[in-house]
Formats: C-alpha cells, sequence, structure tokens
C-alpha cells in the first residue's frame, strides 16, 4: 500500500513549531543602521553589526531575531565606507611634530617669521619648526637678520632639507651664507646624523605617540604601514600592543637594515592583531623639493645636479637579498627616474635568485617613472605605493625641476596601472596630511586642496 505523502505534513508542522525552537538572538556590542553601506559589488541601505571590533554581518532587511545589540547607532543620511589603510606613513615623526614649531598653515615668508617670532621660549638654545616648503622663501637672509643670535632650524616639510640662519650653521660647523641645506646629497646623511649631538632631543612620550595613532584613527585610517622604525620604536610599539593601547593596526618596516634573528611576525587569517613588523625601508635617493632625487640627466632648475643614490647601489642590493631570503617585504623609497630604474634592476636581481611576485615588495613614491619602466612591476610583482596628495602641493614647482617632458614621467598613476601595477596608496604622515579622502581628491581629480586646475593637472592620469 502507498504512503499519501500528505499525511506526514501535520507532523512536519508539529515538530517545527514544537520540537525545534528558534535558537536566541546572538548578541553583539553594535549596531549601526540607515546609513548607505559601501562594500564590495554593492552599495546601500543596510545594518551593520560589530562585536569585540570586529564586523560581523552586513546585511537589509529585519535581523532583530538574528542579532541583538547592546548599542545602536542611527546613521540616517550618512555614508559608511570600510576602514582606509594609509600604507605609508611615520607614526614617530608625527608624534613628534609636538615638539616643533607647526609651519604648515604659514603662506609666506613673512609668515614664517612671524609664527616663529610669536613661539613660546623654548627650554633650550635652538629654535626648532616643520613644515616650512622651499617655494616661500627667497633668499633665506632673513631668517638671520630676525633672529642674530638664537641657532634656528626650520625643516623642510618633506625633512629632505632645512633653512638655517647663521648662529645654527656657526654650531654645526658649517660655512655661513649657505641658508638652505639640502640633507640629499649624493653621499647625503639623514637629518638625524647632521644633528647628532648638536640639537637637544625630547623625547617622544607615549602619550604623544598613542595621541597620533588617534588621530589618524579620527581619519577613519584602521590601518597604518609604519615606515623606518628603529629598535626602540618597535619596542614601544610592542608594548602598546601588549597593553591594548593601539588605536589602529600598524604594519611595521624596519629602518634601513633587518636585525639580525628577526623574523616576520604573521599575520593570522582571523582574529584580532594589532601589531606586526613584516618589512624594511631603504632609501635609494632623496626628494624632489631638495633636489636629491636621482635623475638620468641634470635638473632643469640646476643644470649640473642630478641627484644620486643615498646608499651604495650594491650595498643596497645586499640588504634587500638578506631582508628577502628572510622572508620580509623590502620597501625601497625612489623618485627620480634613474631612482626608479635602479630600484627595478635590484627587484630584478632578486628574481633571478628565485621568484618574488609572492613577496610584494615595493617601490615608496614610485614618482618619476620612465614609461619604459612601467611594465617593469607588474613584470616582477613590485608594488607601486604612491602618495597622491603630494601632487597637490608639489605641482607649483614640479615643472621647473623637471622640464615639460619628465613631468609627464611624474606622478603617473593610470599609466603604472594600466601597465598592470598594483597600486598602494598613502599619504606619507606629517609631510602631507593624513587624510584618505584628500589623497583620494588629488588621484581622482588630480587638483589642489583649491580645486585649480579646473580639468585637473596632468588629467590623462587622473584615476
Amino acid at each position: 500500500m502507498k504512503s499519501n505523502p500528505l499525511f506526514w505534513l501535520p507532523l512536519f508542522l508539529c515538530g517545527t513549531m514544537l520540537g525545534c525552537e528558534e535558537p536566541p538572538p546572538v548578541e553583539v556590542d553594535w549596531l549601526l543602521y540607515g546609513a548607505d553601506v559601501v562594500r564590495p559589488g554593492n552599495s546601500g541601505p543596510a545594518s551593520v553589526y560589530i562585536d569585540q571590533g570586529v564586523i560581523v554581518h552586513v546585511g537589509g532587511g529585519d535581523l532583530s531575531r538574528r542579532f541583538k545589540a547592546r548599542e545602536e547607532v542611527d546613521l540616517t543620511g550618512k555614508t559608511l565606507v570600510p576602514g582606509f589603510v594609509d600604507a605609508h606613513g611615520h607614526p614617530f615623526l608625527l608624534a613628534d611634530s609636538t615638539n616643533h614649531i607647526d609651519l604648515s598653515a604659514c603662506v609666506s615668508e613673512s609668515d614664517i617669521l612671524r609664527v616663529l617670532g610669536e613661539s613660546e621660549p623654548t627650554q633650550h638654545a635652538w629654535i626648532t619648526a616643520k613644515g616650512w616648503n622651499t617655494k616661500l622663501t627667497g633668499d633665506g637672509a632673513s631668517l638671520t637678520v630676525a633672529f642674530p643670535e638664537q641657532p634656528v632650524a626650520v625643516f623642510r616639510v618633506d625633512e629632505h632639507a632645512v633653512w638655517m640662519n647663521a648662529a645654527a650653521q656657526r654650531k654645526l660647523g658649517l660655512p655661513e651664507g649657505t641658508p638652505w641645506v639640502w640633507v640629499d646629497g649624493v653621499e647625503g646623511s639623514g637629518v638625524s646624523e647632521l644633528f647628532e649631538g648638536i640639537l637637544p632631543k625630547k623625547a617622544i612620550s607615549d602619550e604623544a605617540l598613542r595621541a597620533s595613532l588617534v588621530s589618524l584613527a579620527k581619519k577613519g585610517i584602521t590601518m597604518t604601514h609604519a615606515m623606518g622604525l628603529t629598535a626602540d620604536g618597535v619596542e614601544r610599539l610592542r608594548q602598546l600592543d601588549e597593553a591594548q593601547a593601539l588605536p589602529v593596526r600598524v604594519v611595521g618596516f624596519w629602518w634601513e637594515t633587518v636585525p639580525p634573528g628577526a623574523e616576520p611576525d604573521p599575520l593570522p587569517e582571523s582574529g584580532v592583531w594589532r601589531f606586526a613588523m613584516r618589512g624594511v625601508k631603504v632609501m635609494m635617493d632623496g626628494a624632489l623639493g631638495s633636489r636629491g632625487a636621482w635623475l638620468s640627466s641634470s635638473y632643469s632648475d640646476a643644470p649640473n645636479v642630478s641627484g644620486g643614490p643615498l646608499t651604495d647601489v650594491d650595498e643596497l642590493t645586499r640588504t634587500a637579498k638578506n631582508a628577502h631570503d628572510r622572508g620580509f617585504q623590502v620597501a625601497v623609497h625612489a623618485i627620480g627616474d634613474r631612482g626608479n630604474e635602479e630600484a627595478l634592476n635590484l627587484f630584478q636581481r632578486l628574481q633571478r635568485d628565485g621568484k618574488i611576485h609572492s613577496s610584494r615588495h615595493r617601490i615608496e613614491h614610485a614618482q618619476v617613472v620612465h614609461p619604459s619602466d612601467r611594465k617593469r612591476f607588474s613584470e616582477y610583482g613590485v608594488l607601486a605605493s604612491v602618495q597622491p596628495s603630494h601632487l597637490m602641493t608639489d605641482m607649483e614647482w614640479a615643472k621647473a625641476r623637471l622640464g615639460a617632458e619628465r613631468l609627464g614621467w611624474a606622478y603617473s598613476w593610470k599609466s603604472l596601472k594600466d601597465e598592470g601595477a598594483t597600486l598602494l596608496f598613502g599619504s606619507d604622515y606629517p609631510v602631507e596630511p593624513a587624510s584618505p579622502l584628500e589623497g583620494i581628491h588629488a588621484a581622482v581629480l588630480r587638483q589642489n586642496r583649491a580645486g585649480t586646475p579646473s580639468q585637473g593637472w596632468n588629467p590623462s592620469e587622473r584615476l
């Protein structure tokens, strides 16, 4: 006798209603609702559930049966985006900015002198300031006139040059009458070496360091790559991590060399982590503004200057190979077209020793790249770590440095992308503000903060 399938329907309904109770909703910390949520492949109104700092669900409709939030936030009318990653920054330099007079808002040489003159008396003999831009100053003699006795050192916005008065030059044993010191010489020393044992150092407190990281979080940055960390800096970040006091995730890069015995910290596929040392940063050349970037021919506004390597190329190659063999990412600072060519040659040499695509090595800035070198980024699996906000300030003087032809090779992010390069974006804070939205503005519109030029600077490179 065949059974009627409908015979079992009442038993099934009874079982589902009586024997299989719906599980209680999962308790989570936060519910964010009402916002347009930007997410891969989909954007629109959605609810976001967060527990212990981790997004556990994003979706539409009524999810009250699945989740119960301890706190709810109505974001109606707002847009919610994923956290930003700043792929090139300097947390300790950002924290150290509070130890110096801030000149970033100054618009002229007289403005700089006014701010310096209004500064509070310092605890030591020096006056130090940061944020100076070369285009704001004339022959530089005004600093000595305004401060005839007290030594004054004003660091350029990128810290690749220093503007000093005569008193500061005497303290350093430099020839007077040379108010600008370009730190990027062919055998250039760094700022710290130039002032070693002369300029009093002010310690960076843990409070100032954490405040600098909090300021990133307030801009929507949830992870930063920290370039050029010393052993002391690494230890301090580890201590903040162990104390659960890091407000953002930090991926660290050693400064110039990896210490013996150091190994890359693993990045877990799941779970909450805050700090990991993953790479090493080395310097191929200097900066364009201070004419330290290594060009294949002379600067247009300095016929006898073409920049040069800050470190012997063979030594850089040995450092890079050592780091590569130990599993670290290698991040090479290269700005000039010759600097980028040599950096790519370095990675080509590593490639001959084995495949390097999985290593995710990088060129930091990749600012002036000859068109014939663009495709080499994808050939060797080298990431182009660029900082679009540099365009906003550099556009005022870059043509004078490079000339018309080479200007077309500069800040060529779309061309790099079209040639297959993977782009990373950062701000290089505190050289530029740690503002992801300003970086996006520069990358997409290629305009300065005032919105000029109206069609964008070299608009064919807009992303």
